[in-house]
């Protein structure tokens, strides 16, 4: 699937930019992967202190994904 995303990249950019296109993509997939279960925790942790049960921890993250993107 990211070999399909990266030969698509020029047809959507151009080909004049593609290899600080790649590079920017690549640095946002990894700033994500690091940050965003950071991010999870911090809601969940949040979640625990109001006193949410343990069965709907998770529905909170799962609102916030699937309204971002």
């Amino acid at each position: 699937m990211c070999g399909g995303g990266f030969a698509t990249i020029p047809r959507y950019f151009g080909t004049h930019f593609v290899g600080a296109i790649h590079g920017r993509l690549l640095t946002a997939w990894a700033t994500a992967g690091i940050v965003g279960p950071g991010v999870v925790n911090d809601i969940r942790e949040a979640q625990i202190a109001a006193g949410v049960p343990g069965p709907t921890l998770y529905t909170g993250t799962m609102y916030v994904r699937r309204h971002s993107g």
